[in-house]
């Protein structure tokens, strides 16, 4: 739904340069485990179309992230230290993420105010500050004939820089934030409006190699409304990005690799090779079955196990794209309440020349993150189901393997007592010295492998992919 905005009503008062750049590495905050966290919030919370109260879950920042504040300390005195740097300080105060403590500092070439609280480095400028505010259409005239200028490149100052070099997000997104004088009644406080105008800064030109297609323009925003509310809501998204990439973009990297993995080790169907005459005279042909047996085993529980998760990451990636589609924007702040977070009207785009306004959910850094995973999470899921339905098919093999070197064992031993009872001198020498061959070959491979006889158990714990659910595991006894 598209409004009318008047712009010659709106007085700008001061006009902000502002940067923002990921700190991607753990060096300075502790995440705790995803599964965990979110078991325990969604199997608490119910359903609430009013509340939303599965929105807390992802924004109570202090809920996921624990600062290493003796880290933090230790970089800002690496600052104070560094010529480049003045009014350093390391202070117990909430971050614009509501985390619990901050460096702050400041460039002495540049000017620019920077704070860092483990995952976002924040870059502040003051531009312009009107006694008499302007109006809006004479700001726009002052940015559109001064793009903002990249003076992050060095935020964290020569050798500091180089430290941290491949953790830190390679480019910096920079903003306008031009704060406007209103007024707002207390009732309205968490609800406050920001409006975003996309911009074009053509100054710059990109060449991608080896195509050797070339870009020109690179895209800013200016955002219009309180500065420090806006600069929470842009910092959230931020956190939203780093959390969704670094987190579970990674643990479902895991998980990819582990289902990967089991599936290499049970992708061939297994045929055991003791049912030949004389396998059972070969110990290392015992190891084989046994082993296959451990790698279905294993199958069974890389499958379960991603089942009983895949739900949480589901459930959390949809809340993530609910935001968006929704066009709530929250901020968290540092309180250990139920919510957790600020609730406020998402940024609204405006059109330059028709001067409307319109929520735009690709204003997000975030906002193609969701489908992205949401997609490779379905893809797991059908990657699971193959590896279960190839395990379960294996099961059935190796079942039926095995028990045909039962009846084999059993035929020979049938054959040695047949021997052993013969009245024959000869024969009897015959089924003794094959039974003495036979325990030799048992013995050896007891003492290598550490497995005496074992016990097969079956129980149902898991309805999985089809409601076919059977988990195998064994129990260890000695001989």
């Amino acid at each position: 739904m598209k409004e009318k905005l008047e712009p010659g009503k709106l007085k700008v008062e001061k006009l902000y340069l502002s940067g923002y750049r990921l700190f991607w590495g753990n060096n300075f905050i502790t995440i705790k485990d995803f599964e965990t966290e979110a078991s325990k919030f969604f199997e608490y919370y119910p359903y609430s179309e009013m509340l939303l109260p599965k929105i807390s879950f992802i924004k109570r920042l202090s809920r996921f992230y624990i600062q290493k504040k003796d880290k933090l300390k230790i970089f800002a005195d690496e600052l104070k230290n560094d010529e480049e740097f003045e009014d350093v300080k390391f202070e117990k105060t909430y971050s614009i993420l509501g985390l619990p403590y901050v460096v702050k500092y400041k460039i002495k070439k540049s000017n620019i105010e920077i704070q860092f609280d483990g995952i976002l480095f924040i870059s502040t400028l003051l531009l312009q500050e009107k006694e008499t505010p302007i109006e809006l259409p004479k700001l726009l005239e002052y940015v559109d004939e001064n793009p903002p200028e990249n003076l992050w490149g060095e935020e964290i100052g020569g050798t500091h820089r180089q430290k941290f070099i491949n953790e830190i997000a390679p480019f910096p997104k920079r903003y306008y934030i031009a704060e406007i004088n209103y007024s707002m009644h207390a009732s309205n406080e968490t609800k406050r409006f920001i409006l975003r105008m996309p911009l074009l800064d053509k100054r710059i030109m990109r060449v991608t190699y080896p195509t050797g297609e070339a870009e020109k323009g690179q895209k800013y925003d200016l955002y219009i409304g309180s500065y420090e509310h806006i600069a929470k809501v842009i910092a959230q998204d931020f956190e939203s990005l780093f959390y969704l990439k670094k987190v579970i973009n990674e643990n479902l990297g895991n998980i990819h690799r582990d289902i990967l993995d089991i599936k290499n080790k049970i992708s061939d169907i297994y045929y055991s090779k003791l049912t030949s005459l004389f396998g059972w005279f070969n110990p290392k042909k015992w190891w084989e079955p046994i082993k296959a047996w451990k790698n279905l085993q294993a199958g069974f529980q890389v499958t379960t196990k991603f089942v009983l998760k895949s739900s949480l990451y589901k459930e959390a990636l949809n809340v993530y794209k609910d935001l968006l589609q929704r066009g709530v924007a929250y901020y968290s702040i540092p309180f250990q309440n139920n919510m957790a977070q600020n609730q406020t009207s998402a940024p609204y785009t405006v059109d330059r020349k028709e001067w409307e306004l319109e929520y735009d959910p690709s204003y997000s850094n975030f906002h193609k993150v969701p489908d992205i995973l949401l997609t490779r999470l379905n893809f797991l899921e059908t990657l699971a189901k193959k590896v279960y339905d190839i395990t379960q098919r294996n099961m059935y093999i190796l079942q039926m393997q095995i028990s045909i070197s039962s009846m084999i064992l059993v035929f020979y031993g049938i054959l040695i007592t047949a021997f052993l009872s013969s009245g024959i001198l000869f024969l009897k020498c015959i089924g003794f010295l094959v039974l003495l061959i036979f325990l030799l070959c048992l013995s050896i491979f007891a003492k290598k492998n550490d497995w005496g006889f074992f016990d097969i158990n079956c129980r149902s714990t898991f309805r999985g992919f089809n409601n076919r659910s059977v988990v195998f595991y064994f129990k260890r006894r000695s001989l």
